[in-house]
């Protein structure tokens, strides 16, 4: 499992940094890459509870496979199309919707197996920290390759790489034991998994997250976050070339420095077992470091000030989700967890779709350093009410 996730995922951090572009320079319209990357978040909110229920009733590495081998599909058909030039921007943004949809079962069916994985709970924030450690180096490496490379020779060569990776990795996930796939009710691997119509198992999954008083505080906190989050990246291809007066290689630089701070803050959280018993804290102290980050991103427009800026920004985005994702692991039993965890997702990323349509429509009127000032002082605002009001979050620990 390990291994193919980080073929792949270097096909898609190059595959980030073509589409994007490819958006940008051909249609030269900041609003239609606010729409693109609008798409982008869309599946998160409509398809990841479909993919959550789905991973809880049927063979998870079933899912791993046959997500891969469509997202592999999908993505060569659009370099195909591209290369013959047939690719109208309607048409990408259908495929671009059918890839990141298939992802989301792929997402679900990874976070569901590795608790199966792991029996010491203390040690899911080590091993949520080797995935996060290992895929942030590989796309750092490919955001800066995958940046050069699409300003050398442009983004033919970067998407069709990505499909290749895809089938690769279903192969390898091929060879993960079908049995650690099953989903289970207990510890034990006969178990049967759970009964019920579809829609059932997609309320008991709604029905859970509103039980919770933590998970509810968490989705808030996260919804308003990751509306001003989903803004300013929504912008930041047009911050790479107009901002900071940079070309496809900034913006893949920019990428880049970002994915080496994910590296960078797994790798530190990683060592830190402790971590397990102030994640609440952390999450109001890292959400306030994001929205600092922001407005200075914002007033700077020196390229290597925002690079670095980006890199501290990835760390502690790293730092945050990496423990959270061990909380998730550690409070919601395993054999609700797909349907649970895509619902929660699916809640804390809704306002990003908004977000990207907006920021690419005030950048017409705004200046793009003026939105990410915005979107920063959101973000601020959010975690000092936050930690006023939200009790259990606050004082969450596993």
């Amino acid at each position: 499992m390990w291994f193919g996730q980080v073929v792949s995922v270097s096909g898609d951090a190059i595959f980030d940094v073509a589409l994007l572009w490819l958006v940008l320079t051909t249609t030269g319209s900041v609003f239609l890459v606010g729409i693109t990357q609008a798409v982008i978040y869309l599946p998160t909110v409509i398809v990841a509870p479909i993919a959550g229920v789905y991973v809880d009733r049927f063979n998870r590495q079933i899912a791993m496979v046959v997500s891969n081998v469509v997202q592999g599909a999908v993505v060569a058909t659009i370099s195909f199309l591209y290369v013959i030039d047939e690719l109208p921007f309607g048409v990408l943004l259908v495929l671009i919707f059918a890839l990141y949809s298939f992802s989301r079962f792929f997402y679900a069916a990874t976070r569901a197996t590795i608790p199966r994985l792991v029996e010491d709970r203390g040690n899911l924030t080590a091993a949520n920290s080797l995935f996060s450690l290992t895929a942030s180096f590989n796309q750092f490496a490919s955001y800066a390759f995958g940046g050069l490379i699409v300003a050398l020779v442009g983004v033919v060569l970067p998407i069709t790489y990505d499909s290749v990776t895809f089938f690769f990795a279903a192969l390898m996930f091929m060879f993960i034991p079908k049995h650690l796939g099953e989903v289970s009710r207990d510890t034990g691997l006969n178990a049967l998994p759970p009964k019920g119509s579809f829609g059932a198992d997609l309320r008991e999954g709604l029905r859970y997250f509103v039980s919770s008083r933590l998970l509810i505080e968490l989705a808030i906190l996260a919804a308003v976050v990751n509306f001003a989050l989903g803004g300013a990246f929504a912008l930041l291809a047009p911050y790479a070339r107009f901002w900071v007066s940079g070309n496809a290689s900034t913006y893949g630089f920019i990428l880049a420095a970002y994915s080496l701070g994910l590296f960078s803050g797994a790798y530190f959280v990683g060592k830190l077992r402790s971590v397990r018993e102030y994640v609440g804290r952390l999450q109001f102290v890292g959400v306030f470091a994001m929205g600092a980050l922001l407005v200075l991103l914002g007033l700077s427009i020196e390229q290597l000030v925002s690079v670095t800026l980006f890199f501290i920004f990835g760390f502690v985005l790293s730092v945050l989700n990496v423990p959270l994702q061990a909380l998730y692991q550690a409070k919601i039993p395993q054999e609700v967890f797909g349907r649970v965890i895509t619902v929660i997702v699916a809640l804390l990323s809704v306002a990003q779709p908004l977000s990207a349509v907006i920021s690419g429509d005030a950048a017409t009127v705004f200046s793009i350093g003026d939105l990410f000032v915005a979107f920063g002082f959101i973000a601020l605002s959010a975690s000092a009410m936050g930690y006023l009001a939200f009790r259990e979050l606050r004082t969450a620990r596993y």
